[in-house]
């Protein structure tokens, strides 16, 4: 499941990317100040906790991150890619910027086939080789 919620984020990352191509790489300070904004523990745990509470109890995550449309997501993500190159020291608190965002999506991804009743068509293929 992780493999093909990386798949489809990649799938994304490029998509996006090409239609909305950035210039030129974000400066050094664009990149600590989206980060310093962006990354906030408090926040992320809430999200996850209440991400938890919705695939235990369908309980609706009202968390902003949850709100964030996958188009924001990834473009968010594309950034912190950038950022990793632009600063190197602090190309690690990218990272896991961009990893945290991609497992929005991928949650997102998971809740979309549940919805559908595409998981069960999912598992049943990949259980066949269908890949």
């Amino acid at each position: 499941m992780k493999h093909l919620a990386a798949v489809v984020s990649i799938a994304c990352l490029l998509f996006v990317s090409k239609s909305q191509a950035q210039e030129h790489a974000p400066t050094m300070a664009v990149c600590q100040a989206d980060l310093a904004l962006w990354h906030n523990t408090e926040e992320e745990t809430d999200y996850l906790n209440q991400e938890t509470k919705r695939i235990n109890d369908g309980v609706k995550n009202t968390n902003p991150l949850a709100k964030l449309t996958a188009i924001e997501l990834t473009l968010r993500m594309i950034e912190m890619a950038d950022c990793k190159s632009v600063d190197k020291a602090g190309s690690q608190d990218y990272y896991e910027m961009m990893r945290f965002y991609s497992d929005v999506v991928a949650d997102r991804y998971r809740s979309f086939l549940e919805r559908h009743d595409l998981m069960r068509k999912f598992r049943a293929e990949d259980d066949a080789g269908i890949r």
